[in-house]
């Protein structure tokens, strides 16, 4: 048995190789983004949790039905998740009509200390909430974490580890999930 990094080129091939013996469908339109990396979430998470803003006022997911909605779990000292959180931070700034990003952070921060959290790293456009308790992540093993909601509220798929938001692959996606209805 051999093994391989999972961003390899032989590594893909290989997994392409074995979902082909398989007879699997491996088209990139029979799954989302990134779907055959390690860290991909595929199995259904409910998210109905109440969240709190930084100025303390409830909000939950049904409030964006219609959007899309990114939710991320990330952590003060996790040494993956400023660049996820600037990954989520670059595609907040291409202004997407009804696309959310909710980066939470998993912890007892204050609100204070998640802001110069973000100055540090250089997160200027994503918005910032309440820490969270971990319990809020239930199911989900790590962070940074991510969770895709299309336009219903619905949960799509997820993703832990670093991840590139802003590639061409993850914008297609995020507008077939946008131009659905």
């Amino acid at each position: 048995m051999f093994f391989f990094n999972n961003n390899t080129r032989k590594y893909r091939v290989c997994v392409a190789a074995l979902l082909a013996i398989c007879g699997c469908d491996q088209s990139e339109s029979s799954h989302p983004p990134f779907a055959n990396s390690a860290g991909y979430l595929k199995e259904g998470i409910a998210f109905d949790d109440t969240i709190y803003d930084a100025n303390g006022n409830p909000f939950s997911l049904k409030d964006f039905k219609g959007k899309v909605v990114i939710v991320a779990f990330s952590t003060t000292w996790c040494p993956n998740c400023p660049n996820v959180l600037q990954s989520l931070d670059n595609l907040e700034a291409k202004n997407i009509p009804n696309l959310k990003i909710i980066a939470l952070n998993v912890g007892d921060e204050e609100i204070n200390e998640i802001k110069i959290h973000y100055k540090i790293h250089n997160i200027q456009l994503l918005d910032v909430y309440r820490s969270v308790n971990n319990e809020i992540m239930r199911g989900i093993r790590g962070v940074p974490a991510c969770l895709v909601f299309d336009t219903d509220g619905k949960f799509v798929c997820g993703y832990l580890g670093k991840t590139n938001f802003c590639s061409q692959e993850f914008m297609d996606f995020i507008s077939s999930l946008l131009n659905k209805n």
